[in-house]
């Protein structure tokens, strides 16, 4: 019983908007739904090329690329997954022998993850995959758009980085209760 009302909660959430929801909302369900068909194209290409990585999988890949050495715990925070997830995902890419790890020099606890030429090869045919997907993407659209949609999205992405929570404490102080001297010092540590 319990199940079946998450599953009905969660449908109503996602759910296709109301014709006179307002913008936001609007919007928020299309980054939404485009962002399920990327990774639903992705994961389909990924299929038919017989890849034996997920989604999930290839930041990891392509972080330990770029910054060989990588403690996991770095690789966590940097990707924004928990620690958890990320021993399970280098678990599995070890298993398949896509990465490989050494000892930390400086910390006998942590570890360093390196990409081997095996998942290096892999890294680079879901690289394929994955453009074959963003280009059905961006058909329709010309060049000036696909720049202007790529500023768009990353004056978004400013608006949401950390610093800018700083500019909205002014509205947190106007709450009708007054501002305990705790959350006060939690709003300006952001």
């Amino acid at each position: 019983m319990q199940r079946r009302h998450v599953k009905l909660v969660a449908s109503r959430a996602f759910g296709e908007p109301d014709a006179d929801a307002p913008l936001e909302e609007i919007i928020g369900y299309r980054l939404k739904s485009l962002s399920h068909a990327v990774r639903q194209g992705l994961d389909e290409n990924f299929r038919r090329q017989n890849l034996r990585v997920s989604f999930a999988h290839i930041p990891v890949l392509y972080v330990a690329r770029r910054e060989p050495g990588t403690p996991g715990a770095q690789l966590a925070r940097r990707l924004s997954v928990t620690a958890q997830s990320m021993h399970t995902i280098l678990k599995r890419l070890e298993g398949q022998r896509y990465i490989e790890r050494k000892p930390h020099p400086h910390n006998r606890r942590a570890e360093c993850w390196y990409v081997t030429q095996a998942g290096q090869r892999q890294l680079d045919l879901s690289r394929r995959a994955l453009q074959a997907v963003l280009d059905r993407m961006l058909m329709f659209l010309s060049e000036p758009e696909k720049r202007q949609l790529r500023a768009l999205l990353e004056r978004c992405l400013r608006g949401l980085e950390p610093e800018r929570a700083l500019e909205t404490v002014p509205a947190l102080a106007r709450r009708s209760r007054p501002v305990r001297r705790r959350d006060a010092e939690a709003s300006r540590r952001l």
